[in-house]
C-alpha cells in the first residue's frame, strides 16, 4: 500500500497534541512529533485534501499552524516500524501499560496489554496517563461506566479491571473500534460492549461513571447528550484538555449542576473530576 507524509507546522506547541487527535479522526494512522511540526501518514487512497485543510484552517489561528508538504512514500511495513518504538508505561507505580512483546521483571498491581496499531490510547500522552491515574482514586465495584471516545480501549480495560459491573465503550473511528475489540480480548476483559458511533449511540442509557478523555470541542457540542446519560449521582471524568480550557468546561459543567471534585495537570493538560449534583 502506498502512503502519504504530511508536514503540517505547528508554531504553538500546545496544539500538536490536538492536530494528532483530529487527524486521528479523518484516517490518518501514524505520527510524529517534533518541535514545532507534525508528521503524519495516511494510505493515499484515504487522503482527503479537503478535511485536512479544514482541520488546519480550524486551528490555523490559536495553533498558527499551517500546511507544509505532501508527500509521496514508498511502499512499507509502517505498523511494524510504529511497533519498534512502542514503550512500555508506568503510571503511579501501579499500572503498566505494555504491549505483547514487552517483557517486564516487576509485578504491578494492575497489567494493561495493548496491541500497538496507531489508535489513541497506549498510555504515552498525558491525557490517557491522568485519567488512568484519576481512576484509581474511584470505586468502580458494581457500577455502570460510559467510556466515551475509546480508542484502544485502554480505560474500558482498566475500568473492567477496577470491578466496574458493565462497560459502554463508543468511538467514531474504525480503526480504534477494530483495535479496541483485540484489546479487550488480550485483556480477558468481557463485560464490555463496544460501539462505533457517536453518543447517539449511548441514548435511553443511563451510567454512574463517564470517562470522556476526548477533546474541548466534542466535550462542550455533546454537554446535553453527556448529561442525558447521567445517573443521579454520577461521576465523570473529562480529559484531552489543556489548562486553558478549564474556565469553559467548568462553566458548562457548574450550569448542569456537576460540581468539580478535583484537577490535575501534567504538562499543560488536565483532568477534571465532576460529582453530578441533583
Amino acid at each position: 500500500m502506498n502512503y502519504k507524509l504530511v508536514e503540517i507546522e505547528v508554531l504553538n506547541e500546545d496544539f500538536i497534541d490536538i492536530f494528532v487527535a483530529e487527524l486521528s479522526a479523518i484516517e490518518f494512522e501514524g505520527f510524529e512529533e517534533s518541535s514545532q511540526k507534525v508528521i503524519a501518514y495516511i494510505p493515499e487512497n484515504l487522503l482527503d485534501l479537503d478535511d485536512l485543510r479544514d482541520v488546519i484552517h480550524k486551528y490555523s489561528k490559536m495553533a498558527k499552524a499551517k500546511l507544509v508538504s505532501v508527500k509521496d512514500l514508498e511502499d512499507k511495513n509502517w505498523n511494524e516500524l510504529w511497533e519498534s518504538n512502542f514503550k512500555a508505561v508506568c503510571i503511579d507505580d501501579k499500572i503498566i501499560v505494555k504491549a505483547p512483546f514487552h517483557k517486564t521483571n516487576k509485578v504491578y498491581p494492575f497489567t494493561i496489554t495493548i496491541e500497538p496499531k496507531m489508535s489513541f490510547g497506549t498510555g504515552h500522552h498525558e491525557t490517557t496517563a491522568l485519567v488512568l491515574g484519576q481512576m484509581l482514586e474511584i470505586d468502580f465495584t458494581d457500577k455502570s461506566v460510559f467510556d466515551y471516545g475509546s480508542g484502544t480501549g485502554i480505560l474500558s480495560i482498566m475500568a473492567s479491571k477496577l470491578n466496574a459491573k458493565e462497560i459502554f465503550a463508543i468511538d467514531i473511528d474504525n480503526w480504534a473500534y477494530v483495535n479496541s475489540k483485540e484489546n479487550f480480548e488480550l485483556n480477558k476483559v468481557g463485560n464490555v460492549v463496544v460501539k462505533k458511533g457517536t453518543i447517539v449511540e449511548a441514548a435511553n442509557k443511563k451510567f454512574e461513571i463517564v470517562l470522556a478523555n476526548i477533546n474541548r470541542n466534542v466535550i462542550l457540542e455533546t454537554f446535553d447528550a453527556l448529561v442525558a446519560c447521567l445517573s443521579d449521582s454520577a461521576k465523570v471524568l473529562f480529559s484531552g484538555l489543556l489548562s486553558e480550557d478549564f474556565e469553559i468546561v467548568n462553566e458548562m459543567a457548574t450550569k448542569h449542576k456537576m460540581k468539580l471534585f478535583s484537577k490535575k495537570e501534567h504538562n499543560n493538560w488536565i483532568v477534571l473530576h465532576y460529582d453530578r449534583v441533583v
